[in-house]
């Protein structure tokens, strides 16, 4: 094996737990601009694809877009090369549920895994559609501002009558004080004052109300109607029962869950539905069923349609149940879209341990194959119309100037095959690339290795995580990306910086980096390969200024 020479500016340095601690992410220096070049733009917005563009990331906003070559980039500019890919939103779960029982299924150790999956996922908000507003306020902030992996948290506080707080999960959900009195499990009746219920609702951290279960018909409208008024959003069922359907179109709420439901859910229907395949194409043509899409047209009501959650359950069980409404929401689903009514891309499903992929991805395909939208409507299902829902559309969801660079980046054309939104090469949220590990990107060594209860991490340099590229703005900025990767591959093992307990700081050139490079693979040709640092006279691998290799204690 070559050997090589120690730079005479190497430096070891033993960290300790409160100099690794003292660094917060945010106190850390950060390139300026990227440039993400020679990219194919999907907007969101259903416009067609613009190719051979240049997207320029300033802080954590796009700052400009433009034809690739036709400007001069600023000097201290990371330049990106994404020759071949596509560009797209973030992606948008419009419903799912992260704090439904926080001692239980969904505690801190559970949950914060979750969260990350679904950020190297693609997807860079949720709207959370019901659960203890105390947990959901805490990861919501936390996500907000990077601490933690994942995607921003947008969360609902539950209206219902009197009688469905009884349901274990609102009990669990308002642990500590009655459900039915917490401002994010509210009980209303006739007798209620609007004005405090959703202010408290507010006040709970909640971006909207979730009209659920219970809620008499003539309650609909004014709870709406208050909601706006207090710029909170209002979101409910299809059905609300004893509120038919057709009430909660009337109600004009901002946005309503699960198409399947649109025939409402009275016991006789329940019940029959339970017993034998009954449901009929010819339900959806009704003139019942026609007037409840046209109020939502009328009423610019967005249609999260939850798709998945019917089709997984009818392909898993094969229950009469689940086929029917499986088959009621793709065809509410498709004649809402035909009427002009906005599709939103929820999936009221958790990430599975089965698959990597945020079901988000198989509602879009779902979208697509069943339910008759094409491609890029799909994807702004997922993108724009997501943002809708949450009342944030002026701040991303689509890829415009002034927007957050909140990104997608595939090395497939969703148009062509939606499932190509898994072909994921990068992920970008608040304008910084997220860490997706080493699969993919062939690399001859490990990201890190355990060995006697230690962690060992391969040597970190100054590049966007995912690329080659190297952080203009010379050693401060390296440095700072370099602390940020050592960061972010601590945390897919689940560890902090504080768990470091020694650093070897590397500072140097090596010219012959890439011969001795493809010796080392040569010589390591089985997985998993070890982790490694590089020392020489000249240089560091991609002419780096700096690498950093940190041994952490788990």
């Amino acid at each position: 094996m070559m050997k090589f020479r120690r730079c005479a500016l190497s430096v070891l340095i033993t960290w300790t737990m409160a100099v690794s601690s003292a660094v917060a992410s945010d106190s850390i220096p950060r390139s300026s601009l990227i440039a993400l070049q020679n990219v194919t733009v999907i907007d969101g917005n259903g416009n067609p694809p613009v190719t051979k563009r240049t997207i320029l990331i300033e802080g954590d906003r796009i700052k400009a877009i433009f034809r690739a070559g036709s400007r001069a980039l600023p000097k201290l500019t990371t330049r990106v090369d994404l020759q071949g890919m596509y560009v797209l939103p973030g992606l948008i779960d419009a419903h799912v549920h992260l704090a439904t029982d926080p001692e239980h299924g969904d505690s801190l150790s559970q949950v914060l895994p979750r969260l990350g999956q679904y950020l190297r996922g693609g997807v860079t908000a949720v709207r959370d559609m019901g659960g203890d507003a105390r947990v959901l306020g805490y990861l919501s902030r936390q996500t907000l501002i990077d601490e933690i992996v994942g995607p921003d948290i947008f969360y609902a506080a539950i209206i219902g009558g009197p009688e469905f707080f009884s349901d274990p999960r609102t009990v669990s959900s308002a642990k500590g004080v009655a459900a039915g009195s917490a401002p994010w499990m509210r009980a209303v009746t006739n007798n209620s004052d609007f004005s405090a219920v959703i202010g408290e609702a507010k006040g709970s951290g909640a971006t909207g109300i979730k009209i659920y279960r219970h809620v008499s018909s003539e309650l609909l409208a004014p709870l709406a109607s208050e909601a706006a008024r207090q710029t909170v959003m209002s979101w409910a069922h299809l059905d609300v029962f004893p509120a038919p359907p057709q009430s909660v179109a009337d109600a004009a709420v901002n946005v309503v869950s699960h198409a399947a439901y649109f025939l409402g859910r009275g016991r006789p229907l329940q019940e029959q539905w339970e017993k034998e395949i009954l449901y009929s194409s010819e339900q959806v043509e009704t003139v019942q069923a026609k007037q409840l899409i046209q109020t939502l047209a009328d009423n610019d009501v967005l249609l999260d349609a939850t798709l998945t959650i019917f089709d997984r359950a009818a392909k898993r069980t094969q229950a009469p149940y689940y086929v029917n409404v499986d088959r009621a929401g793709i065809d509410f689903t498709r004649a809402a879209h035909r009427a002009g009514i906005a599709i939103v891309a929820g999936t009221d499903q958790a990430i599975s341990a089965d698959d990597p992929m945020p079901p988000v991805h198989d509602e879009m395909a779902l979208l697509v194959e069943r339910a008759g939208l094409a491609p890029v409507e799909a994807i702004q299902a997922a993108t724009f119309n997501g943002a809708r829902a949450l009342g944030k559309s002026d701040d991303f969801g689509s890829i415009a100037e002034g927007l957050k660079a909140n990104l997608l980046v595939l090395g497939s054309d969703p148009l062509a095959d939606i499932r190509n939104t898994r072909d994921i090469k990068h992920v970008i949220k608040n304008g910084r690339f997220v860490y997706r590990g080493f699969e993919g990107l062939n690399l001859p060594f490990s990201d890190a290795r355990v060995l006697d209860g230690q962690l060992w991490l391969s040597g970190q340099l100054g590049n966007l995580p995912g690329t080659l590229s190297l952080v203009a703005g010379g050693i401060v900025a390296e440095t700072a990306q370099t602390l940020r990767n050592i960061d972010s591959v601590l945390q897919m093992h689940g560890l902090t910086r504080d768990a470091i307990r020694k650093c070897t700081v590397m500072l140097a050139d090596i010219s012959e980096w890439r011969a001795a490079n493809e010796v080392y693979a040569a010589y390591f040709n089985r997985e998993p390969m070890p982790a490694r640092s590089a020392f020489g006279a000249s240089g560091l691998a991609l002419g780096a200024r700096i690498e950093l290799e940190c041994v952490a204690q788990l």
